[in-house]
Order: C-alpha cells, then structure tokens, then sequence
C-alpha cells in the first residue's frame, strides 16, 4: 500500500463496485485515503475505460472484500479494523413490480451493516440516502431536512426511508459511534444510467418551470468526505452526529439538462408534451408491467429509468430541496462546477456511443 492520509483511518465503501460506490472509493484515493472495497460484484459494475475519472486512480491504496451486506458474517470480516464507513449500497427498482431483494439490501442490509458497527466499535458511518424519503407525491419547493419521512411511498422510497430510520436509531444512545446522513437528489455524471433512458427528444415532457435538485456525482462524493471529516473531528462531533442533509448543485428542468447533456443543445426544447398525454402513457406501461409480472414473471422496463407512473411524477413535478444546513453546518465548496460536469457526462455519452451502439449496429 502507499502512503496515506489517517484523519479517516481505513475507510470501507459497501456498494463499493457500484456507480456512486466506486466514485466515491476513487475520490478517497485521490484523497489519499485506504479504502476497502465491499461488493458482491468483483470488478466495477461501469464500464471504468470510458470515464477519464478513473484514469490515473491508485489502485495501491484499495483493497476488496467479497461482501454480501445482507449476511453478518461477511460483514463482521470485511469491516474487520475500519475506522470510517461510507453505506452506499442499495437496489434502486423503481419498477411497479421491484426486485424483492430491494428490501432485504436496503433494509435489512442496512440493519446488519450498523449491527456489526457497533459490535466492532467503528466510530463514524455516512449513511448515502435520498430525498426520496420524504416523497409524498406531492410537488416539493426547496424542501429542507425538518420533512418527515413518509413510509407509504413507492418501494425505493419506502426502503430507503426505513433505513434511515435505522441508522440514526442505531447511532442514538451510542457513544462510539457518530453518524451522518446525505440524501441525495438527481445523480448525474459520466456513467449515469438516468441520461440513457429512451429519449423523445426534442419534445419535452415537463414545463420548464418545474424543476428538480440535481447532484453531480463527484460533488456528492465530496458532500460524503466532508460530512465525515466533521464526524472524525473531536470539534464537530457531536455537533454533526445524527444530522441529516440535503445537497445539489443546481435546480434545473430534467429536459433542459438532459438536452443540454445528452445532446449538446444547450437546454433547448421545442414542443411540450400535454400532461395529461404523458400520464396516461406512464399508466399503461404500468399496467403492461404487471400483467407481464402477473402472467408471465417478467419485471418490464429498466429498474432505474422505467417510464411509469411513479418515475413520470417525479419528472412533471417540481422537486427541490433545501441546502442551507450543510452549507453552515459543514461548508459545501465542490471541486466541479456545473459546466464542468455537464461537459465531462457530454464527453462520456459521446464515447458511450461510439463503443456500445456502434456495435449493436454492425451486429445487426
């Protein structure tokens, strides 16, 4: 291993070979932090060549542990000497018939991982959750942290609300170990599965003035760090423990930057589809995929991205959140500015397509 830096200690990322997981194990090590990789998966579950990110990553400072977080006794050997925890790990599914398995990782997954913290005296976890614990289904106008959790929502969101349940009644009572919670909004950047659902492009589907909070995904590593820098230091502890905190960059219209991403158009629609077109359509495919679940097994569409009710209304709607706690409490000054995250996902969707789709046509 090379040199290191140990305000952290060991650092253990779960869901480390996921898309955020394995950014945010990069930007520990180009931090100089140990890290110890926890997934099932053996190699990154994104195609790494294509993303100039990870190109000069120091792979002397990781290490991998084969670790399925539903099971303890993986757990208690691979967080075996960590100091500091990032939970990343979760299914995303927002499908109207979702992976059982969503609940048993996102939940019981999430019980296990504070369990063995606590059996191992681990002293700082961040806990990676969403805004989504808080979706009602109704509009949200910078939302901030003070919003209850609402446990009768879609799976994802029902899942992801009861885990953070979890972590901060596990931290509560606990003097070795010291949490925090960064829920997440849109997630964007080079690899983001979100960007390459089916397009209807140049149409749009959403008034522009309905706008969501978005998270480049290096800046929301950084949110990640920074929130357990405070958690370490004997000055801010007990300060930051068991806070909960919003993040974004920006609030933008999902279509403006998806053109402006996607297809270098700098944000610019030119028809909007009816809302009421668009929600009929979202109930058929829904009612499409549970016949196919119903009649045949089949879970339709992509789990990330699928056109249905639920992803449709949180497109239409506007969603945004509130980031003033984090700014004082913490400090948020992101290594990338917007245009710098647009231009670096615009560089690796033009890669993307050059790899993959130019070899489903010369296959066809």
């Amino acid at each position: 291993m090379g040199s290191y830096t140990t305000d952290l200690g060991l650092c253990a990322v779960t869901g480390g070979h996921g898309w955020l997981g394995f950014y945010l194990v990069s930007y520990l090590v180009k931090n100089n932090y140990k890290v110890r990789i926890l997934d099932v998966l053996e190699k990154p579950s994104v195609d790494i060549s294509i993303i100039s990110y990870f190109d000069d990553m120091d792979y002397s400072l990781t290490e991998y542990y084969k670790c399925d977080i539903t099971k303890k006794e993986d757990l208690r050997r691979a967080l075996k000497g960590v100091n500091t925890v990032f939970h990343v790990c979760a299914i995303t599914d927002v499908r109207p018939c979702p992976v059982p398995i969503m609940y048993s990782v996102n939940v019981d997954g999430t019980q296990n991982v504070m369990d063995v913290c606590q059996e191992h005296n681990i002293q700082t976890l961040v806990y990676s959750g969403s805004v989504s614990v808080v979706d009602d289904e109704k509009p949200k106008c910078q939302s901030d942290e003070n919003e209850p959790l609402f446990f009768d929502g879609y799976m994802y969101s029902r899942t992801k609300a009861l885990a953070e349940q979890i972590v901060l009644n596990s931290a509560r009572g606990n003097q070795n170990i010291a949490v925090g919670v960064i829920r997440i909004s849109r997630l964007y950047g080079p690899g983001c599965l979100m960007f390459l659902a089916p397009s209807v492009y140049p149409f749009s589907l959403t008034d522009e003035k309905a706008k969501q909070s978005f998270n480049d995904v290096v800046n929301t590593c950084y949110a990640h760090v920074e929130c357990a820098k405070a958690l370490t230091s004997s000055k801010t502890r007990e300060q930051i423990n068991g806070q909960v905190f919003n993040i974004k960059d920006v609030d933008e219209n999902f279509d403006y930057i998806r053109a402006n991403i996607m297809f270098d158009n700098h944000g610019k629609l030119i028809h909007v589809i009816p809302f009421i077109a668009v929600y009929l359509v979202a109930w058929i495919s829904d009612i499409i995929a549970l016949i196919l679940f119903k009649l045949f097994s089949i879970r339709y569409g992509p789990a990330m991205t699928n056109f249905g009710v639920t992803a449709v209304r949180n497109i239409l709607f506007e969603y945004t959140v509130n980031v003033d706690k984090f700014q004082k409490m913490i400090g948020y000054n992101p290594p990338q500015s917007i245009e710098q995250s647009y231009e670096e996902t615009r560089k690796w969707y033009k890669l993307y397509k050059q790899k993959y789709y130019s070899k489903k046509i010369s296959s066809s």
